[in-house]
């Protein structure tokens, strides 16, 4: 019997638990919230990337598998839930479970595969898990071409897949690091007319993979999402006959800091190729590197962003440009294209000002000066003192924001940025507690990720958070503050 769809469990008879006496599409959601969080779901949105706060930390990931030991219809409806996400934990307990179990193996719709002591036992059963629909795995599991097609190819119902580099970064996966592959059209196998793969996200980080890549691509026309950040890939890879299937219609686009791009081409083809030129919404582009023979002679960084800027994907929606640097003398050009924005992480090299030019400059006069009273180091040692601070820098931060005016004519819309990405603007914080952009003004935005610098004094900036009307999250050195309602 199949456990997959709680719809078709029946309720247990009259006389049971109040709890069983629910509906089985209540029951299901209800222990749906105790089922352990789904580490394969990823997010290429740069809003996504911000880590998930447990509403419920004290609630074990465990407690959902006490209750199949609570009754047959509980064990019914409780298992899709506790066996749709696979962990290795026991590589030889996981594959007895998916060469003995059927109810189990019908109900996997993931599987996390981090370790690289996964045996031959588990990759050889894990085709079993015939309706799994989103993998990530290390690097290490996949060490011939026999392992690589059954991976890709091997699930008819493959929709997600993520390849990861081991934790210290050193990989002697050989299957991969090839350097001698740079000219094949694709890897043996792989160009194969017959082949088809059903996957839509492609995430392929830290690694060399050149034909290996193309290969795969030429096999899916339903490719949604590339995520190739930190690899080395085949320069050809981007040009308009290559190996990008040609049904394909790309939405999201992670390029940040991959090798063996050549920028110019890469960029014509963001406009100009069918699979990115009218489909093309979230692209990270930055700290890109080419040598070689495909190495561009008088280029820049800089030309490029402007290249960019200046002619960009037509449905562009959010762009992270984080690893980037670019001129301050073209930040218009950013501001420009920011009314199209939902989503930014700006070049790293803009200071506080130059983001707040970027996202209110269009409809908002930011030239008003206001007086900012630098915060008495004593402070911190007196906590009268530091409450008087405290209200002397909120009162700053108010009239920095009252002096802002909106500008007479044209622009009536209003910024758009929902979400900013301030990691790595190297920022302190007496640029942050005076920033314009804590204000209304700069709605919708909603999120800002904070600078790392901020850490030191998380607790006073939490304080004119509040005041304002914000925030502020954390998450080890991880900082960020969210708009209140």
């Amino acid at each position: 019997m199949s456990h997959t769809s709680p719809k078709d469990l029946s309720p247990n008879a009259p006389g049971c638990a109040p709890l069983e006496k629910l509906p089985n599409e209540i029951l299901h959601h209800i222990l749906g919230h105790l089922a352990t969080p789904d580490t394969t779901l990823i997010s290429h949105e740069i809003s996504g990337n911000l880590p998930k706060l447990n509403p419920n930390p004290e609630v074990e990931t465990t407690t959902l598998f006490p209750c199949l030991l609570t009754s047959r219809r509980f064990y019914d409806v409780a298992l899709p839930l506790a066996s749709r996400c696979l962990k290795i934990e026991s590589a030889r307990k996981v594959a007895y479970v998916l060469m003995t179990k059927s109810d189990h193996r019908s109900s996997i719709r993931s599987a996390g595969l981090p370790t690289s002591s996964v045996n031959t036992l588990v990759k050889s059963s894990l085709s079993l898990a015939t309706r799994i629909t989103r993998l990530s795995i290390q690097l290490q599991f996949i060490d011939n071409f026999t392992s690589a097609r059954k991976i890709f190819f091997g699930f008819e119902s493959l929709q997600s897949i993520e390849v990861f580099q081991n934790i210290n970064g050193t990989c002697h996966n050989h299957f991969f690091n090839s350097y001698s592959h740079y000219d094949r059209p694709c890897t043996p196998g792989f160009g194969d007319p017959e082949l088809f793969s059903t996957i839509s996200s492609l995430s392929l980080r830290s690694v060399k993979y050149f034909d290996f890549l193309q290969g795969v691509l030429l096999c899916c026309p339903n490719l949604r999402v590339l995520d190739i950040q930190n690899a080395y890939v085949a320069p050809a890879i981007f040009s308009i006959d290559g190996p990008l299937h040609k049904d394909a219609r790309l939405s999201h686009l992670i390029v940040t800091r991959s090798c063996h791009i050549p920028k110019n081409t890469f960029l014509s083809s963001l406009t100009d190729h069918p699979a990115l030129g009218d489909s093309l919404e979230v692209l990270g582009f930055g700290g890109n590197w080419c040598r070689g023979p495909w190495f561009e002679a008088g280029t820049s960084e800089r030309m490029h962003i402007m290249a960019l800027l200046n002619n960009p994907p037509r449905k562009l929606r959010s762009l992270d440009l984080k690893h980037a640097s670019m001129e301050v003398r073209d930040v218009p050009l950013l501001r420009k294209l920011s009314t199209k924005l939902t989503e930014l992480g700006p070049p790293s090299n803009l200071k506080i000002p130059d983001v707040e030019d970027v996202v209110l400059g269009n409809w908002y006069n930011l030239s008003s000066e206001t007086t900012h009273l630098q915060a008495d180091e004593t402070a911190t040692l007196n906590p009268t003192l530091a409450t008087m601070t405290n209200a002397v820098e909120i009162s700053d931060l108010r009239r920095a924001i009252d002096s802002v005016s909106r500008k007479d004519g044209e622009n009536d819309g209003g910024p758009s940025i929902r979400h900013l990405d301030l990691r790595f603007i190297n920022a302190d914080f007496d640029d942050l507690r005076r920033s314009v952009l804590l204000g209304p003004q700069s709605l919708p935005l909603k999120t800002i990720d904070l600078p790392y610098t901020i850490g030191a004094k998380s607790e006073d900036f939490s304080n004119i958070c509040v005041a304002v009307g914000w925030k502020l999250h954390s998450e080890g050195s991880r900082y960020w503050i969210e708009r209140n309602g």
